[in-house]
């Protein structure tokens, strides 16, 4: 049996079942080479013989033979649109699943936005800033004192009060570091005991 899409005679039965008037015989083929699906239908030669009979002899054809044939043809014509229309419900059906699966655009984009914030977050808290680096800078370039450990707070005091000669006070050093009161105070007795700093008047501090 030619396949009618490819041509290629290897086509293989799938489903095989009689016609409603039970006379026929339906058979759903699919050809081996293209993987195309057709139906085809063996019929009898007693129901070919109007066929026949029509083409030799024209309108003198038997009448009764002739609506027999005429009522097959329908009947294969009807059974080809049902089959016909339950391919293409079936297609839509698979499309439309296939549609649904598909992520839209708009939502996948919005998804690999959240997970590059989210990326970019945890790569912020990840990095601490090193304490020698931390220490070269000014009062004025520190701008998150929460991040700064107590050895970097310690240089950044320190880094200060070198730059004044004539010595600095604790209420200077909480104004330039941003420090709280305690955490300056602690700074500072800790670098006196230390002797990295010395005490040259009343609250004034300088490098020792």
């Amino acid at each position: 049996m030619e396949c009618p899409k490819c041509g290629k005679a290897d086509a293989t039965v799938v489903d095989s079942r009689l016609t409603k008037d039970q006379k026929n015989v339906r058979r759903r083929r699919e050809c081996s080479v293209c993987s195309n699906k057709f139906i085809t239908y063996e019929i009898t030669e007693e129901d070919l013989l109007p066929f026949l009979v029509r083409k030799n002899l024209g309108d003198s054809a038997s009448g009764g033979n002739l609506n027999t044939a005429l009522a097959f043809i329908r009947n294969i014509l009807e059974l080809m649109s049902e089959e016909k229309g339950k391919e293409e419900s079936a297609g839509a059906g698979a499309e439309k699943i296939v549609k649904a699966e598909k992520p839209q655009p708009e939502k996948k984009a919005a998804e690999e936005n959240v997970t590059e914030e989210k990326a970019a977050e945890e790569k912020a808290v990840g990095a601490k800033p090193r304490g020698r680096k931390a220490g070269n800078k000014t009062a004025e370039q520190i701008t998150d004192i929460s991040d700064i450990d107590d050895a970097t707070a310690t240089d950044t005091v320190l880094q200060i009060i070198k730059k004044n000669k004539k010595g600095i006070d604790v209420a200077e050093l909480k104004k330039k570091t941003g420090f709280n009161d305690k955490k300056v105070r602690n700074i500072v007795h800790r670098a006196s005991k230390q002797g990295k700093i010395k005490r040259v008047g009343r609250g004034l501090y300088v490098i020792a």
